[in-house]
């Protein structure tokens, strides 16, 4: 059986809210929740919207799906110790190597640059300043740089 993520969990709900498949009573936990954030600063404080974007792979939208659900700014992480781990079949993740030295920074300042063009490409704002979170709520998405890992 596969795990259920976001992605899934939320495609579920969409599936749901067509008319006739939900009751009443769910319908109105939806326009509430919709009410909820709409217009407000709302935050995903640990993302990886775009997917994990690496040297080879295009990112994944973002930027609609956040404006779709009600998302004013994401902070986008990049996993700045990548090349030295891996995802096992049970889904944890592990160191597998040491990193070799200077290679964990020049990975981590090439994310930085793939997650900056993911920004640009699709139309989000970055956010460099309190002012800018504070004025994302009404401008649009937009995207805090962050690091895990």
């Amino acid at each position: 059986m596969t795990a259920l993520d976001r992605r899934r969990l939320l495609a579920a709900g969409a599936a749901l809210a067509a008319p006739g498949l939900i009751g009443r009573a769910a319908a109105q936990a939806i326009d509430a929740a919709n009410a909820l954030v709409t217009g407000r600063l709302t935050i995903d404080i640990h993302s990886h919207g775009g997917g994990f974007i690496g040297e080879s792979t295009a990112p994944d939208p973002v930027v609609e799906a956040m404006r779709a659900g009600g998302v004013a700014v994401a902070c986008m992480a990049i996993v700045a110790d990548s090349p030295t781990n891996k995802i096992f079949p049970d889904g944890t993740i592990h160191p597998v190597r040491e990193p070799s030295p200077g290679e964990l920074y020049a990975w981590g300042k090439a994310s930085f640059g793939r997650l900056l063009r993911l920004a640009q490409a699709q139309g989000a704002r970055l956010v460099g300043s309190s002012a800018d979170l504070r004025a994302a709520a009404a401008g649009g998405p937009a995207i805090v740089v962050a690091a895990a890992g």
